[in-house]
């Protein structure tokens, strides 16, 4: 658990709007969902992917 708060720290210093509603989608793919009990979201590539999406479509 301890490197999913990792990467939950360093998705939230790269958000453009660290807006209580992008910060809960990133807490959400990080620490909720899963595909056959695994993690949907498990390296820092897949987490500075979704950071991206979020600040290009929820950014402002």
């Amino acid at each position: 658990m301890k490197d999913r708060d990792v990467l939950y720290k360093e998705a939230i210093k790269n958000l453009e709007n660290p807006s209580k509603n992008n910060m809960q989608i990133i807490k959400t793919h990080l620490f909720c969902l899963k595909v056959n009990n695994d993690y949907v979201i498990n390296t820092k590539e897949q987490i500075n992917d979704l950071v991206s999406f979020i600040n290009c479509n929820h950014g402002k």
